[in-house]
């Protein structure tokens, strides 16, 4: 799922281009207690992409040489 506009402007804005909180309200032309929000969402959503998109491989039981212990 793609993150919405504004959580993803922000993020970008502040992670990225470094610019404060009261700059990125008046770039997004929102209120600048709603940034920490918006980029709190943002945060939110990529850790959980993040972490639906890794895949555990667990290895066969094997014996002590590294062989199968069934083969």
């Amino acid at each position: 799922m793609a993150l919405p506009a504004k959580p993803r402007q922000a993020f970008l804005l502040i992670s990225l281009e470094s610019f404060s909180h009261a700059e990125t309200a008046t770039i997004l032309e929102v209120e600048p207690d709603v940034i920490s929000g918006l980029v709190d969402d943002a945060s939110a959503e990529i850790a959980r992409q993040v972490a639906t998109d890794i895949m555990i491989i667990e290895d066969e039981t094997s014996d002590r040489d590294g062989y199968r212990a069934d083969g």
